[in-house]
């Protein structure tokens, strides 16, 4: 396995082996892992190229190419769902899907976000249970 080296800070989308589809990860400091969940006791994950992991760069930037009034919608969006103190990959997740849906509407992203980072849970869940004890 190969692995890759990606701008730290930056948001990856790369293959989900265990639950299929695309999932997105939180580059770490060194550039060479991900964190898919947000939280105290993480460790990163190494980046191998067989996920086909791609740099979607940092969330800020996600909206500079979307229609105007489009990307400000999703910006007022982004401010109140920064309010509700989502953490940052849940939040990167709701405006993936807002930008990939055409949704601008909070309590619908903020669903999709959860939804997304329930299903790496769910991935992480099945692993564990896989394995023999």
């Amino acid at each position: 396995m190969t692995i890759e080296r990606l701008p730290p800070g930056e948001i990856v989308e790369m293959r989900d082996p265990v639950m299929g589809g695309l999932k997105l990860g939180l580059v770490d400091d060194t550039g060479l892992g991900y964190f898919d969940i947000h939280g105290e006791n993480e460790l990163p994950k190494v980046i191998h190229s067989e996920l086909q992991p791609r740099s979607l760069g940092p969330v800020e930037s996600w909206l500079r190419d979307l229609e105007p009034e489009f990307a400000e919608a999703l910006s007022r969006a982004w401010v109140e769902m920064t309010n509700k103190r989502l953490d940052v990959l849940t939040l990167a997740r709701a405006l993936r899907a807002g930008i990939e849906q055409h949704i601008t509407v909070v309590e619908l992203l903020e669903e999709a976000g959860k939804q997304a980072t329930d299903r790496i849970l769910a991935g992480r869940e099945a692993v564990r249970l896989a394995l023999p004890r």
